[in-house]
């Protein structure tokens, strides 16, 4: 199995959902990465992609401190879904506007 790449760090996560000390850590462990693997698969980035980046918008925008910024209030926008909304069976975390700050960095098919 391979391990997904993180896109936002535990301090954007805890400012983002408003959550103090280290009691719910690991379950804000669990749901940054279940966030960045949506994110990366919303995107068309898959682990043996990453490591060889394909021509795509947004590794122009990477760089050394990690995803754009964009790619990263998404990805943190995904996550308050999956943790003020843990219950739900009919939510989907990709709401319209975390799709919409990701499409300009999405490779479009060709039909």
């Amino acid at each position: 199995m391979t391990e997904t790449l993180i896109l936002v760090t535990m301090a954007q996560t805890k400012d983002h959902i408003r959550v103090a000390g280290s009691r719910s850590d690991s379950d804000i462990e669990f749901k940054m990465r279940a966030a960045s693997h949506i994110v990366l698969n919303y995107l068309k980035i898959y682990p043996p992609d990453f490591y060889s980046p394909p021509s795509s918008p947004i590794w122009e925008e990477w760089d050394a401190d990690g995803a754009p910024e964009l790619v990263q209030l998404a990805t943190l926008m995904v996550l308050s879904e999956l943790f003020e909304n843990r219950e739900s069976s009919t939510g989907d975390p990709l709401t319209p506007a975390v799709c919409s700050l990701l499409h300009r960095y999405r490779d479009q098919a060709m039909a």
